[in-house]
Parts: structure tokens; C-alpha cells; sequence
């Protein structure tokens, strides 16, 4: 038997416009070996950029845009091809075709199927088409785009987690510079009391062996000069760790040494009103757009679980058109015969009681989103007040240590006036030190504490990256 010398064609079309895919990836190149200086908006940058967390959450966007677009392509043309080659008792059988098929939004759905085939000695050519319309459960828009519109609220929902991944790493970029930026200055601080109180300590042994000053003066120089050679390891170890953490946050090798551009810290009161800032929140708040989202997901999912409520009725129409040949040339096209159906089909359970139940459990996704939404524009205003309550009172806090650094230093100038004058021993003098320090290392923590506030009011309210 002899076959077409057209089908190792077909064969090769089937198998033709296969995708290659090639995985890529980029991060940022650090491998000069200069040091890495950075200032805090180029930290924010190369974190938003670069940071794992946030690579990951773009590729789970990327994916659901790859859903959206398969989710249309049910709607494409589509152009089948088909075929099959075998024997039957002892007989060569082959087939080829073709199919062009299209869905549209409202049910319908019809195909064109051309096609020619060789059984024994003879060849035939068949024309089939054919027209699907659903009547009512499966009739319609709603219906129909179900599986577009679930997969745009899924990119909506990718596109809002890929945003409050950034938000979230914008905060901790923030957070761990000014950590740094803190303990550098702990250390320098520490760095000085050691040094300092090794210095006491030498004049008191000075003054003891003159007779000028009690042992107990050494002894007190001593235990507060190791009390600070503990808090200085403890502080370089503690700046280690944030440094190795704020490396892995912007994707940094841990072998690269990074550091960052130290400025004086200021900061600046924030007036603004518990009002205006929650009309802020309410406005931009990606939470609450989440909720408001899914709440209008569920009244579609409602209206969809209705509809499927009704019974499962087809009107199918079908026309065929068909001819043979002993050779294969133009007598296939030749129509020697046609035949036409049409059809009512109906399926499904009577009592539809599985529907019907869906659709209840429906109404109630419906309440509770709506519990949801409410609950969410509670605690937003609840988290607005709670960061500007915060913001106030780190305010303050400034205010008084301002003012105990102020009087601080008036009582180490008295104890150095007394403690030169030998009117005293050293411990009022290194009691007036070591408050003035703490005090000033006290005021660092409340200004970073208050910026790092500012920061995360901006992020409640929905105004620290635009979305």
C-alpha cells in the first residue's frame, strides 16, 4: 500500500511551533572588590530593585499573567489538526484533517472540520459543521468569562502582594540603615568610655600613691572601664550581625564589606491631624482595596452560582457534506451526499440540590467580605491612631532627654570643678559621665525611633511607595 506524499508533512506540522524556554535572571554586580558606600535612597533603591523576596513576588505576578493569557486563549480561533495511520485486517487506513473551531463570550461555540482518508483501495473527503448553544445554565457573559475574570482578580491579587512585598522591604531597608547608623555610633560611644575610664583610672592610682585619692577611686575606674570593654564587644558584634543582615537584604555577597553614608540625624515634628491622616488611609489603603476586591468577587461568584442553578439545556445544530473516490483527485470534492441534525440536550440532576446549596453557601462569602471590609476599615483607623499616638509621645521623649542632656552636663562640669579641686573622688565625676553618654546615646535611639515612626505611619496611610 502506498500513502500521500504530503503526510510526513502533516506529521511534522503537529509537532512544529513547540516554545523554547529560557530562564534568565539579573541582580546587581558587586564583584569590583571596592568598598560599597551607600546612602539611604540608594539602600531603598538597590533593595527594590535586586531583593529576593521581591524578585519572587514579580515572578509569581509574571505567572498570573501568564493565567490571564491562557485564560483568553479559550476564546481564540483554534486550528486543530488531526490524523491517524493503521491496518485493519490486513487493510491500510489513514486519515487527515483539519479543525477550525471558536468559542464566543456568550456559550456558542461552532468548528469546520474538513477532511480526506484512505481505507483499502478507496479514498473519501468529508465536510463537517457544527454549531453549540447553550440555552440557559451555560448561556451568556457571566458564565462564559468566569475563568477571565477570576484570573484577573488573581493578577490584581499578585499585583497588590508584589507591591506590599516592596512596601515591606522599603521598611526593613529603612530599618536596618539607621541600625547601623546606631550602632556605629554605640561603638564610637563605647569606644570613648573605655578609653576615658582606663584614663580615670590611671589618674586615681596616681593620686592614691600621693595620698590625693582613696583606693576606692581605682577600683571604680576599673569595674566601669571593663563594665564598657563588655558593652563595646557586644555593640561590635551586634553592628556585625546588622551588617550581614542588611547585606542579605539588598542580595549583597556576605564577602563584600558595605558601608553606610552617615549624616547628622535630625528630625522634624509631623503635623498632621488624626483626620486628615485617616482620610489618607482610607483612600490609598492597598487593604482595603483588597477587601473592597474581594467583596465584589463574591457578588459575581454569587451571580454565577445562581445561574448555575438552572438545568443544563443545548441546542446543537450539525451539517455534514461527504464524498469518496477510487483515485485520489477532484472527483473528492465532488459531493455525493449531506445530512443536517438538530438537537435539544439537556443533563444534570433534577433536584440540582448541590447548586442550590453552593449558591447559599454564595450569599453567605458575601457577609462575611462584607464582616471583612468592615473589620479592615476599623483596624486601619485603629493603626493610624495608634502611629500617630506614638509619633507624639516619641516627640516628647525627645523633648525630655533634650532637657536631662542639658542639666547632665551642668553636673559634670560641678564634679570636675569638685573632683580637681579635691573636694571629691572620682564617683560623681564618672556617675555625671557615664548619665551625659547614655543620656546622648538615649536621644539617638529617639530621633531613629521617631524617623522610623515617620516611615511607618507613611506605610499605614498607603502613601510610602505609590502604588
Amino acid at each position: 500500500m502506498s500513502f500521500p506524499a504530503w503526510i510526513p508533512f502533516l506529521v511534522l506540522f503537529l509537532f512544529v511551533g513547540l516554545p523554547t524556554v529560557q530562564a534568565a535572571s539579573s541582580s546587581e554586580a558587586f564583584d569590583d572588590g571596592s568598598v560599597i558606600r551607600l546612602s539611604l535612597e540608594e539602600a531603598v533603591a538597590i533593595s527594590l530593585r535586586q531583593n529576593r523576596n521581591i524578585i519572587r513576588s514579580k515572578n509569581d505576578e509574571e505567572s498570573a499573567e501568564l493565567n490571564l493569557n491562557s485564560a483568553h486563549s479559550n476564546f481564540d480561533i483554534k486550528l486543530t489538526p488531526a490524523g491517524g495511520i493503521g491496518i485493519t485486517d490486513n487493510v491500510g487506513e489513514f486519515n487527515s484533517g483539519v479543525s477550525l473551531s471558536k468559542k464566543l463570550y456568550n456559550g456558542m461555540s461552532f468548528s469546520t472540520t474538513p477532511s480526506v482518508g484512505k481505507s483499502g483501495s478507496g479514498y473519501n473527503s468529508r465536510l463537517a459543521f457544527s454549531l453549540d448553544i447553550p440555552l440557559l445554565k451555560f448561556s451568556g457573559d457571566l458564565v462564559n468569562r468566569e475563568i477571565i475574570r477570576s484570573s484577573e482578580f488573581a493578577l490584581r491579587n499578585a499585583e497588590r502582594g508584589a507591591f506590599q512585598t516592596q512596601e515591606n522591604i522599603f521598611m526593613d531597608t529603612v530599618t536596618g540603615f539607621y541600625t547601623i547608623s546606631e550602632l556605629k555610633q554605640t561603638v564610637e560611644l563605647n569606644q570613648f568610655l573605655v578609653q576615658r575610664f582606663e584614663r580615670h583610672s590611671t589618674i586615681a592610682k596616681t593620686k592614691t600613691d600621693i595620698g590625693l585619692a582613696d583606693p576606692f577611686d581605682v577600683y571604680r575606674s576599673e569595674i566601669q572601664a571593663r563594665d564598657a570593654q563588655v558593652s563595646l564587644s557586644n555593640s561590635m558584634e551586634m553592628l556585625k550581625n546588622a551588617r550581614d543582615d542588611f547585606k542579605s537584604l539588598l542580595a549583597i555577597p556576605q564577602n563584600r564589606t558595605v558601608k553606610i553614608n552617615d549624616t547628622k540625624i535630625q528630625v522634624s515634628k509631623v503635623d498632621l491631624t488624626l483626620s486628615t491622616a485617616e482620610k489618607i488611609a482610607i483612600a490609598n489603603s492597598l487593604e482595603i482595596k483588597r477587601a473592597r476586591d474581594n467583596l465584589k468577587e463574591k457578588k459575581r461568584n454569587s451571580q454565577i452560582a445562581r445561574q448555575m442553578i438552572l438545568p443544563d439545556l443545548r441546542l446543537s445544530l450539525a451539517y455534514t457534506r461527504q464524498a469518496s473516490a477510487s483515485e485520489f483527485n477532484h472527483d473528492l470534492v465532488d459531493i455525493s451526499e449531506d445530512s443536517w441534525g438538530a438537537y435539544l440536550v439537556t443533563s444534570g440532576d433534577f433536584a440540582r440540590k448541590i447548586e442550590k446549596n453552593n449558591y447559599f453557601q454564595s450569599r453567605l462569602n458575601i457577609q462575611s467580605a462584607k464582616l471583612d471590609l468592615e473589620n479592615i476599615q476599623d483596624q486601619l483607623s485603629k493603626s493610624v491612631r495608634g502611629r500617630i499616638d506614638n509619633l507624639n509621645e516619641a516627640w516628647d521623649r525627645i523633648r525630655v532627654i533634650e532637657k536631662k542632656i542639658l542639666d547632665t552636663t551642668g553636673k559634670l562640669k560641678l564634679a570636675n570643678v569638685k573632683f580637681n579641686n579635691g573636694l571629691s573622688g572620682n564617683f560623681d565625676m564618672i556617675e555625671a559621665e557615664t548619665e551625659l553618654y547614655q543620656a546622648r546615646l538615649d536621644l539617638l535611639r529617639a530621633k531613629i525611633n521617631y524617623i522610623k515612626g515617620t516611615y511607618q505611619l507613611r506605610k499605614t496611610m498607603g502613601t510610602l511607595i505609590e502604588y
